[in-house]
């Protein structure tokens, strides 16, 4: 149980990172609908499930349905 605990610590997010960029991405979602009236966004990948890991490098999923 150790092992998880400290590899979990390693490669899990913060919760005040978590938070960030949930708050980016549904910041970006709403100025995204603003601009496009008759479509369906959602966001979607790893972020929507809370399953992405720390790295430099961070993606944001987002489906357009017309």
């Amino acid at each position: 149980m150790d092992v998880e605990i400290a590899v979990l610590s390693k490669i899990k997010p913060s919760n005040e990172v978590q938070d960030k960029v949930l708050s980016i991405a549904n910041a970006f979602l709403k100025d995204l609908k603003s601009k496009i009236k008759d479509a369906q966004l959602i966001l979607g990948g790893s972020i929507a499930k809370g399953t992405w890991l720390c790295d430099d490098k961070l993606d944001v999923d987002i489906f357009v349905a017309f």
